[in-house]
């Protein structure tokens, strides 16, 4: 039986919200004296597994969901520009240049041709322009500086 059944229940016969295993006892024969429950259904063979893989993936979206507020926090202290140079942290050139120049002071030490070249090892048709807007961005980025090495802890553990 359905233990919040059982609650409920006891409550509206007896009007009264204290419990104890005899009260519970009670009502739970009353109920099937009188044939008012309902017989637990558990699946079994597909549908359990179904139930199961619902569960995961669900437990794996709200991972996803905490790791892109995490990052997208980071870049939001970090280097707010970032995110005007790509409009999208997940997609292929962020995620290369977050992996090869995880700071604005490791991109402006790159320059545009290192960053263009380290997308072109990946990417078919990197963009040099926005290699240039991403050097000029982190360049004059408003960003925190402080905390070097956390900065680098974080993306080689988080983007890889």
């Amino acid at each position: 039986m359905n233990p919040f059944h059982v609650n409920r229940t006891k409550e509206l016969d007896d009007n009264s919200p204290s419990k104890n295993d005899s009260k519970d006892c009670k009502t739970s024969a009353m109920l099937v004296k009188d044939g008012r429950y309902r017989e637990v259904y558990i699946p079994d063979d597909i549908y359990q597994e179904q139930r199961e893989a619902v569960a995961e993936r669900e437990r794996l979206q709200e991972q996803l969901t905490s790791i892109h507020n995490r990052v997208v926090r980071w870049l939001d202290i970090r280097f707010p520009d970032f995110q005007k140079i790509f409009k999208d942290w997940r997609r292929n050139a962020a995620l290369i240049t977050l992996r090869s120049f995880p700071t604005p002071e490791k991109i402006v030490e790159a320059g545009a041709r290192k960053i263009c070249e380290t997308w072109k090892t990946e990417m078919k048709r990197p963009s040099f322009k926005r290699a240039e807007a991403l050097v000029k961005a982190a360049s004059n980025s408003i960003g925190r500086t402080s905390g070097r090495g956390v900065r680098t802890f974080f993306w080689t553990c988080s983007c890889y």
